[in-house]
């Protein structure tokens, strides 16, 4: 995906962020995966996605060594090149933390995608470099999943019958205006053939790991556009990984929306339909057993279109993939397609602008499956993105992921799975009693003030009386873009609590923040998912200028029984470019006794 649709930078070497995010119901009642946010037991279960029509075509079934993780104790025996597969019906797992892919929640987030009815899962590497001039990548400790984790991760898709394509991403971590399309621009001969033994030895030492853990495909790259016409660099490449691995083999390639040098970014979007094809035309196709690419073009300039306006808007892409597919003789597989929920989705699939809409992107869903079920030249597709944290979604949330909303709906109805219901009712939070909770107290004036001014960054704050909540002072912060109050927490353990509470009142409505957590020792983990007022803002929303209270289960960002160094509350960077001010009160972690 391009870099831009989720800003991928770390603030902090030693603290992490997580998007709060939760319903707020007693902990025994907690339940992983899609059952937080369906409604109560007295809705009746939908036979269909609502207010989505005509009805989808179910996607031809995939035959899989394994359908449970307690069927059969065989070792997972992963696909071999010239083996024969049937659709891909896939979704694509993200990690946009620090800890990529760690926790108990990755699991339970690999086992609700498993329920949606997808037969694979796409696990996106993250290596890094500086800059795109750069020709040395490297495996980020605050990055790049280490071999571990990527091994267990693997092991747990097939226990639950999944099958596994890796594909590693470079990502730049100190170029600003630059992305990932962008290395190599500008290389001479040398530095071309420095970047290609580097990357090579990368990309060697994962189809290693591939082989050894009986990964389905293997991608040899993603959305290098400046790479992609260097055919006898990508041709060695793909002859040596086979030497290493025995699966089939692609490749992620970007169209080309832009010229030799960056354009803004609202430009190359808004040029979308314009987009040349031909960039998909790669001269080293032939090297590789599958053509794939990133799709995020616009289909039509209209406000609110109809599904047949989009449609419609899709027929010079099917017309101009049959082409690519029959020049090569081989079939397309979309490894990202996704949309936003947001009103500007289909203008801009690849950018969250606009309202929060989650009708335009279940209609762009669907309208994807009618198109693109029962095409020859394609060979399936990987939904962008299921995150790697089981509480994401829901439907007050713009990003692309489907979980928790409508499209999730279009999506396990066009892959044969059961539907969900969408809880569209403000959450009830429990009311506390002093006699029945334990409690620590981050901020509660005027006794306690843990947040230190010299452990924080981008934010002014002080204690106000203006706005006051029930008389008392209140913690005043500006934050600007990416800023954080940070509390050093002392190695506090967090077993007998619950629940993270505070009050808020911000200059602006339902305001993006991150957590960021540390567990004492230095490990880290980080779940990307912000505060979602549909499911833990009282009232379900957050208003300018007003005192709410937000209630946050700790295990929804994997902060239950451990041990903590530090906690902060951050700005979230991916949606605000301006300072907002927020008042809060009364921040404390509690627990029933």
């Amino acid at each position: 995906m391009k870099q831009t649709f989720f800003a991928r930078k770390i603030l902090s070497v030693f603290l992490l962020s997580n998007y709060l995010a939760g319903c707020a119901s007693a902990p025994a009642s907690i339940t992983p995966a899609i059952s937080t946010l369906a409604s109560s037991s007295s809705t009746p279960t939908p036979t269909a996605a609502p207010s989505l029509a005509p009805t989808l075509p179910i996607l031809p079934t995939v035959t899989t060594e394994l359908s449970t993780a307690t069927q059969s104790p065989t070792p997972w025996v992963g696909l071999q090149a010239d083996q024969p597969i049937s659709f891909i019906k896939g979704l694509d797992m993200t990690s946009w933390s620090s800890s990529p892919y760690s926790g108990k929640l990755t699991d339970e987030s690999l086992a609700a995608l498993k329920e949606t009815g997808a037969e694979w899962v796409g696990i996106e590497i993250n290596l890094t470099q500086s800059k795109h001039g750069s020709t040395f990548m490297f495996k980020a400790q605050d990055r790049t999943i280490n071999d571990v984790t990527l091994a267990h991760m693997i092991k747990e898709a097939h226990a639950l019958g999944l099958r596994v394509l890796l594909r590693p991403f470079v990502d730049l971590t100190d170029d600003p205006g630059f992305d990932t399309d962008s290395v190599g621009l500008g290389f001479n001969e040398a530095q071309w053939k420095t970047w290609f033994i580097n990357y090579t030895y990368f990309m060697l030492d994962y189809a290693r790991l591939a082989e050894d853990n009986g990964v389905d495909m293997f991608s040899l790259g993603s959305e290098l556009l400046a790479t992609q016409q260097r055919k006898n660099e990508w041709t060695r490449l793909a002859n040596d990984v086979r030497k290493v691995y025995h699966g089939p083999i692609t490749y992620q390639a970007l169209w080309d929306y832009r010229s030799a040098t960056p354009i803004t970014y609202q430009a190359q979007w808004d040029d979308r339909l314009a987009a040349p094809m031909d960039s998909f035309y790669l001269s080293w196709w032939d090297a590789v057993d599958y053509i794939s690419v990133s799709f995020y073009f616009k289909l039509i300039n209209k406000v609110d279109p109809t599904l047949q306006d989009l449609e419609a808007g899709w027929a010079r892409y099917i017309k101009a993939f049959q082409q690519l597919s029959q020049k090569y003789g081989k079939q397309v597989i979309f490894m990202e397609i996704g949309y936003p929920a947001t009103s500007r989705a289909i203008e801009n699939p690849g950018e969250i602008y606009g309202t929060l809409d989650t009708n335009i992107q279940a209609r762009a869903y669907q309208v994807a499956f009618n198109r693109l079920v029962g095409q020859s030249w394609l060979k399936g597709m990987f939904w962008f993105d299921w995150e790697d944290n089981v509480y994401q979604g829901g439907l007050c949330d713009p990003r692309p992921t489907p979980k928790g909303k409508p499209a999730e709906n279009v999506l396990r109805q066009a892959f044969g799975a059961p539907l969900v219901q969408l809880n569209n009712q403000p959450p009830v939070l429990p009311a506390f009693s002093p006699d029945h909770i334990v409690s620590y107290d981050l901020y509660s004036a005027p006794a306690t003030q843990l947040f230190n001014p010299d452990a924080s960054w981008n934010v002014t704050f002080s204690e106000s009386s203006i706005p006051a909540y029930q008389n008392q002072k209140s913690l005043n912060v500006k934050f600007h873009p990416g800023g954080a109050i940070v509390a050093p927490m002392k190695a506090l353990d967090t077993s007998p609590y619950q629940w993270l509470e505070f009050y808020i009142n911000p200059s602006e409505s339902n305001p993006r923040l991150n957590l960021k957590i540390e567990e004492v020792g230095g490990m880290t983990f980080e779940h990307t998912y912000y505060i979602d007022t549909c499911l833990c803002a009282e009232g379900g929303k957050i208003e300018a200028n007003q005192w709410t209270r937000v209630l946050v289960p700790l295990d929804h960002f994997d902060a239950d029984k451990r041990k903590l160094a530090f906690l902060a509350l951050s700005m979230n960077v991916e949606f605000i470019d301006h300072p907002i001010v927020m008042s809060f009160s009364n921040i404390r972690l509690v627990g029933l006794k």
